[in-house]
């Protein structure tokens, strides 16, 4: 109450100061008056919710121990409350003038039109980087049995355990043709059957099928013992062994995509309808039907054709000079709701997790790649020289990749967009 009083001396004051043109003066005891009636109108909200909170605090103490009705009647105290916090929010937001009010609810409309566009091109963006990279395909020729980067071939290296373990300059060998099993098995190397029961590593494929081919030869040749097959297998594993270890990598990072996938399109469709429920609020006459999202937003929800499209809106309730704020803030049309703010942020989040998550599983993968590529030195003949140069080439292609990905996903646009919206 001294407040109100304190409120009602100093809007007095200025109304009659001498300096002050009538018209000023009937403004400002317009605004008053507006204020006083909302001052009343609250303060009897308040006293009916201070009773109301009163009489289920009342209610909840005789209830005792019947602890779910008390938990009941602690979430209605709760939301008493929050709606006692709400009310006095609105009173202190409805001081602003209406036509304060009616151009935030412009304003709101116009913004979130372009955190709608920022965040379809960042869904559009992650989508195109789910396809191969340069970074990718450079990882999986590291599969391929005949492939030199890392210092050693695959299909060199079994052709030469092959000639010293197995046939061991027997010219006896297959027949007396050596020659024609080498080919065979070179041909099985080099042109592997991918099998996805098995492996869809083709340096693994290639492997067992070697194996199966030498397990054949040690039941025909004489010559051929089991411990010459366990020999050959030994020096196998370490292919074998590298090559899991690409292939657990890779199946970590398809893993980890394909739930990113998953959510990128979960998010899509939230994104969809609520792009789809703000373009009807503005244009309730449209029809969407058979229109792709990106045809909905060029032809409705372009902030230029907001901007056009508010102002045709608003001229219905201008006559002259004169606007009647009250009938155009009853509007529908112009109606934002609170709940859209906090659609939008949710929005926002999901899109910078997922963001956050694509380049973390990047990261990942190249950090377990680099790890069999360090382990790979032992496998070459060169001391591990190719490893290093393919292991700084691989980390220059992920930090081109993910560089490339930020520019193209724009978060950090879709974020200033968000905050451009005003949340009162």
């Amino acid at each position: 109450m001294k407040f109100r009083n304190w409120l009602l001396a100093f809007v007095f004051i200025i109304v009659f100061a001498g300096n002050t043109t009538a018209q000023n003066a009937d403004s400002l005891a317009q605004l008053y008056q507006n204020y006083m009636e909302l001052w009343e109108t609250n303060q009897v909200m308040t006293n009916k919710v201070d009773k109301l909170n009163q009489s289920v605090e009342d209610v909840g103490k005789r209830l005792g121990k019947v602890s779910e009705l008390d938990g009941k009647v602690s979430n209605l105290n709760s939301t008493l409350n929050n709606n006692l916090e709400k009310v006095n929010r609105l009173t202190e937001n409805d001081i602003f003038t209406k036509k304060s009010r009616l151009e935030t609810q412009k304003e709101k409309i116009v913004n979130t039109a372009t955190f709608i566009g920022y965040s379809i091109n960042s869904f559009d963006a992650i989508d195109a980087a789910f396809a191969q990279s340069d970074y990718m395909t450079d990882i999986s020729s590291l599969n391929n049995p005949n492939n030199e980067e890392l210092g050693f071939s695959l299909s060199d290296e079994i052709t030469e355990l092959l000639d010293k373990q197995i046939i061991k300059g027997n010219r006896k060998f297959n027949g007396k043709n050596a020659k024609k099993f080498l080919d065979v098995a070179k041909n099985i190397v080099e042109d592997p059957f991918v099998a996805t029961f098995t492996s869809a590593v083709p340096g693994l494929s290639a492997i067992q099928g070697i194996l199966g081919l030498v397990s054949n030869v040690i039941v025909k040749e004489d010559d051929v013992t089991v411990e010459d097959y366990k020999s050959f297998k030994k020096e196998m594993d370490k292919f074998i062994n590298h090559y899991n270890g690409l292939a657990r990598a890779e199946g970590n990072f398809t893993y980890n995509l394909n739930s990113l996938e998953v959510r990128l399109e979960a998010l899509r469709t939230v994104m969809n309808n609520y792009t789809l429920e703000r373009v009807g609020a503005i244009h309730p006459e449209a029809n969407f039907d058979g229109m792709e999202l990106h045809e909905v937003i060029a032809t409705y929800y372009t902030p230029l054709e907001l901007e056009s499209n508010l102002n045709k809106i608003l001229g219905e309730y201008q006559s002259g000079n004169t606007m009647n704020y009250t009938t155009a803030l009853a509007d529908e049309r112009l109606y934002f709701p609170v709940y859209a703010v906090n659609q939008a942020q949710f929005i926002r989040q999901e899109l910078e997790g997922l963001n956050n998550e694509f380049i973390s599983s990047y990261r990942n993968y190249h950090k377990a790649i680099k790890l069999v590529l360090m382990d790979s030195k032992k496998l070459s003949k060169d001391n591990g020289v190719s490893a290093d140069k393919k292991i700084i080439v691989l980390d220059e292609k992920l930090e081109r990749l993910i560089s490339t990905f930020e520019k193209n996903v724009k978060v950090r646009n879709v974020v200033n967009a968000l905050n451009n919206i005003p949340t009162f």
